[in-house]
């Protein structure tokens, strides 16, 4: 399970460049929050996924725990978490 540093990444729903680690489209992220162990899925704004330039940023919507994310690092992850947690 990836560590973000503010989240436990479960599962990430995307398409990826992964020679270039470059994130292509983030469809959802499935997550759990370490700082009040809420689990959410995160899939526009008001759930917790902003799109930012070169990556989003997560929220909790509980404890409203923030983190931005490089797209690099999104692209990472879905290479290690495998072909289950792709569009």
């Amino acid at each position: 399970m990836p560590n973000t540093g503010a989240f436990h990444l479960l599962s990430v729903v995307g398409k990826a460049d992964y020679t270039d680690e470059i994130l292509e489209e983030l469809s959802s992220v499935l997550a759990t929050c370490r700082g009040c162990a809420t689990e959410f899925n995160a899939n526009s704004p008001a759930s917790g996924l902003e799109r930012i330039s070169g990556g989003v940023v997560l929220t909790c919507p509980k404890c409203s725990n923030r983190q931005a994310i490089s797209g690099a690092r999104f692209a990472s992850f879905m290479k290690r978490l495998g072909d289950d947690n792709r569009a």
